[in-house]
């Protein structure tokens, strides 16, 4: 179905992503670490920024084809599909990739910090797994509080399927979906997608790991280069 590879894809886009925050936490760290080393005591934490509201998803365009009734069909082929508990089933991935992912790039980080002496640098990185799980539950919590996920799946749903089906293809799909097969389809669907999704994650990682290893030693070669050009 459309709407689960779209719901994948969304996770994958997410996964791809929230790995970046611990390396991010790690130039962070690593700048801390060094300004307590320099004045012998950290600063005083700045204020907590007010929390925002979940987003507003923008309504969905004025279409001829998306009649009421036709709406109608896409709710209820999303209720058959229990599409809510993808929304769990993503955030789900989202923290377990993050926890998995978090140490990994937050050692890159501290370890490439020219400024750190070896000492400091197994301290920092020995407290990445408190870190870890201290960051993923915050990711999810402001994920919650940020993004209407439920929403922002419905609208994308109802846009998808009324471009992709007419009226009477959902209602096809409703009706197969009611049949024995496409009840086993529906049971079967989400460990379908976890499972594939999860071998993709093993089969990339490795070699992403590697491509995210070399753009940030590119990254530094080119900062060290401008540094050197301005003196």
């Amino acid at each position: 179905m459309r709407f689960f590879n779209v719901v994948l894809s969304a996770a994958s886009f997410l996964f791809a992503f929230a790995p970046a925050i611990a390396s991010d936490a790690g130039a962070r760290a690593t700048a801390k670490s060094t300004a307590v080393d320099a004045a012998g005591k950290s600063s005083a934490p700045a204020a907590a920024a007010p929390t925002a509201p979940a987003s507003v998803v923008a309504p969905v365009a004025v279409s001829a084809t998306l009649t009421p009734a036709k709406k109608a069909l896409i709710l209820e082929l999303l209720k058959m599909t229990d599409a809510d508990k993808q929304v769990e089933m993503i955030l789900n991935q989202l923290t377990l990739s993050h926890q998995r992912r978090y140490p990994i790039l937050f050692a890159q980080a501290v370890n490439a910090a020219p400024n750190l002496s070896e000492e400091k640098k197994k301290e920092l990185i020995a407290s990445a797994q408190e870190q870890s799980t201290r960051s993923s539950e915050r990711l999810r919590q402001l994920f919650v509080q940020k993004i209407d996920l439920s929403k922002v799946m419905e609208e994308v749903a109802l846009q998808v399927y009324d471009k992709n089906f007419t009226e009477s293809e959902m209602q096809d799909i409703i009706t197969f979906y009611k049949t024995p097969t496409g009840k086993k389809t529906l049971q079967a669907l989400p460990a379908v997608m976890s499972e594939s999704m999860e071998m993709t994650t093993a089969l990339i990682s490795p070699p992403l790991g590697e491509i995210m290893k070399q753009v940030m030693e590119e990254e530094r070669v080119r900062l060290q280069s401008l540094d050197a050009a301005a003196k």
